[in-house]
This record gives structure tokens, C-alpha cells and sequence, in this order.
């Protein structure tokens, strides 16, 4: 392969894609209203993603860690934000086929070019 970064964004795409699947399914597994069984997934999945970044970043560079405390009001804003926009593909795919969602959210990237 020529260029291997061709590679790992497939791969990262093909992973995106299964994630967006399986996080729609867990959700319905809930059996709950869809509106909190988004939110129930959303909250279990930051939580994991947090653990694990703190852990990766604890190993791989400590110094980082004591950053993220003393810019502690833009790792807040950004996280907040983040959270907002998870909300929304959350419930999105809890609601709808998540097929229909990822492609309103291509449109909607593309949007602002037009």
C-alpha cells in the first residue's frame, strides 16, 4: 500500500460505522422510553471514554494531565460542548435508523460550504 493513512481511515471509518450501529442497539436493548435510554447510553459511554483517556494520558504523559487541571474552564467548555453534540446523535440514533442520521450529519457538514 502506498499510503498507509489511506488505510487507517478506512479502518477508522468502518469503526465509526459499527460503534454508530452498536451504540443504536444498545440503546433499544434498554427497552425504556428512547429519549432516557439515549441518555443512559450517552452517560455509560462518556464515562467509559473518560476513564480511558485519563488512563492513556496518565501513561503516556502525566505532564498533560496537570494542563488539562490548570486550563481546567476550557477543558470544561469543550466537554460541554462535546456532550451537547453527543446528545444529539444519541438521540438521533436512538430514534431513527442510523444510517438516515450519518447521512443528515454528511449534510450537514457540508453545509456551510454552500
Amino acid at each position: 500500500m502506498q499510503n498507509p493513512g489511506a488505510g487507517f481511515g478506512l479502518v477508522s471509518g468502518l469503526a465509526l460505522a459499527i460503534t454508530t450501529l452498536l451504540i443504536r442497539q444498545s440503546s433499544l436493548a434498554l427497552n425504556i422510553d428512547l429519549m432516557v435510554s439515549a441518555a443512559v447510553t450517552l452517560v455509560f459511554m462518556i464515562t467509559v471514554q473518560s476513564l480511558i483517556s485519563v488512563v492513556y494520558v496518565w501513561f503516556q504523559d502525566k505532564k498533560q494531565l496537570l494542563l488539562m487541571f490548570i486550563h481546567w474552564r476550557l477543558c470544561l467548555f469543550i466537554g460541554i460542548t462535546s456532550v451537547l453534540g453527543s446528545i444529539g446523535w444519541f438521540t438521533g440514533a436512538s430514534y431513527q435508523n442510523a444510517a438516515c442520521v450519518k447521512a443528515l450529519g454528511q449534510i450537514e457538514f457540508f453545509s456551510p460550504c454552500f
